[in-house]
């Protein structure tokens, strides 16, 4: 059985991509999703290499252009050089050498109103508390399904 991260399968077809999803059973369907046929870059920061590596395949398969970082310092410096071309921030919220909210101040500062979608496994009461008011953020809580994944994004691009 194949796993959530990994990719199925098909032969190409023009404006959709296949995209894993799973029955309740348990067994993998293929669910199609239109392409993006603007040129959008997420900044993917998780210090998990195989969560990044997962998610990094999922969303250059939905046809986004994807930059990762495994720590707070380093996406602050992937980020200063693509500047306004970065559509979207995907920050786990613990990483190895900040708390993901700091890095958000800290990129916000560098784009004003970069849209941004926190991710964690962690409980709520164990979170810092994110500006979850502002309409260019949003939180995802792990583990999600992909198409989770997709939907949040696709509602943070939608923003502005």
């Amino acid at each position: 059985m194949l796993s959530p991260w990994e990719r199925i399968s098909a032969p190409p077809v023009e404006g959709i991509s296949a995209v894993p999803s799973w029955t309740p059973d348990g067994a993998a369907a293929t669910q199609l999703l239109p392409s993006r046929p603007e040129l959008v870059t997420i900044l993917l920061v998780e210090d998990d290499a195989g969560v990044r590596s997962g998610v990094r395949r999922f969303l250059h398969g939905s046809g986004y252009q994807v930059v990762q970082a495994a720590t707070g310092s380093s996406a602050l410096q992937l980020a200063s050089g693509l500047g306004p071309e970065l559509s979207l921030a995907l920050i786990d919220l613990r990483l190895p050498d900040m708390l993901g909210d700091e890095l958000w101040r800290r990129l916000n500062r560098q784009i004003m109103g970069l849209r941004t979608l926190f991710i964690s496994g962690y409980p709520p009461q164990d979170l810092p508390v994110l500006p979850l008011h502002r309409q260019e953020v949003s939180f995802l809580a792990k583990p999600f399904e992909l198409t989770e994944l997709d939907h949040s994004i696709t509602e943070l691009l939608a923003t502005r």
